[in-house]
């Protein structure tokens, strides 16, 4: 990624990507190509990134306006349907990708959706602008007996975090239209549902960490502040 810029978020990284343009809004006044407000002047880059205008931080588009991101998820459910949905891929579209993608455009267009959320599926990824999605650690509500708080302040979970994004990447690859990868799909913060679901919190498990561990540290420091 040389000559990229690489900006990192909680809870998601965002990746400066590409060259070319999603057709998002074509020709709706108030808006450039990719959905972005033409009264949010940032600077043109042929990317996806972050800047801060008037002190303020922006998505902003490859053609540079500011982006708000108003998307839809798992949209790679289409072609998986569970047993008790309807199969659009194959019941109304005849299994033809080319076919989905139009329809979905045209209900994006109508709708005001300017983006993928995470499970999309690679054909619609080349006409929109997309979030990828990736789990660096398993906390998110919809695992629970599988949860697990680990030390996120620790090295070691940072590097295995970085190896989880990267092959994220080389799955994904890097595409024009990549706003930039989410992890840790609804997590596990409340206290009360945890204790009631899986009988532990993240709080839980940071107080039982070694006292010399990263994460006691910061948590004894949070608690001393």
């Amino acid at each position: 990624m040389s000559g990229k810029r690489l900006a990192i978020l909680i809870p998601m990284t965002l990746l400066v990507v590409g060259n070319l343009r999603a057709e998002v809004f074509p020709g709706k006044r108030g808006f450039d190509p990719d959905g972005g407000y033409l009264t949010v002047k940032g600077t043109a880059t042929g990317q996806f990134h972050l800047e801060n205008i008037g002190g303020r931080h922006f998505l902003i588009t490859p053609q540079g306006h500011g982006f708000l991101s108003i998307g839809v998820t798992h949209t790679g459910a289409i072609s998986r349907p569970d047993p008790s949905e309807y199969d659009y891929l194959k019941g109304t579209c005849g299994g033809a990708w080319e076919k989905v993608d139009s329809d979905l455009l045209t209900h994006f267009r109508k709708w005001g959706f300017n983006s993928l959320g995470y499970d999309s599926y690679p054909s619609i990824r080349k006409r929109l602008p997309y979030f990828a999605g990736c789990q660096p650690t398993w906390v998110s509500v919809w695992r629970r007996q599988q949860i697990v708080y680990p030390d996120v302040f620790s090295d070691a979970w940072k590097q295995q975090a970085r190896t989880v994004i990267q092959n994220t990447l080389k799955h994904y690859g890097v595409t024009p239209n990549l706003i930039g990868i989410y992890w840790t799909d609804v997590p596990a913060w409340d206290l009360k549902q945890q204790q009631r679901l899986l009988g532990k919190t993240w709080v839980d498990a940071i107080r039982s960490l070694p006292e010399d561990a990263p994460g006691r540290k910061r948590y004894e420091q949070f608690l001393r502040a």
